[in-house]
């Protein structure tokens, strides 16, 4: 079986293809361009992250967030 760099094969008669767990060059390019003024102005500004209980549901200011962007949506979703 041929493979190229994308292709795997799993287990002795299963072929998956895992084409999207990578991404093209000019896809990852993307990416950085999008986020590297976040982390710049997060850098410049020194802002702390809000941290969260691993596994948890995210950190409660994203819930708050939530709120004041969609009313009610954003209700009863932090326990």
């Amino acid at each position: 079986m041929d493979l190229d760099n994308r292709d795997f094969s799993f287990g002795d008669d299963t072929d998956v293809n895992v084409n999207h767990l990578f991404l093209r060059s000019n896809e990852l390019a993307a990416a950085w361009n999008v986020l590297t003024p976040v982390l710049n102005e997060i850098d410049k500004k020194n802002i702390a992250t809000e941290l969260y209980e691993l596994g948890g549901r995210g950190p409660v200011g994203a819930y708050h967030l939530l709120g004041k962007t969609w009313g009610s949506l954003g209700r009863g979703l932090a326990t």
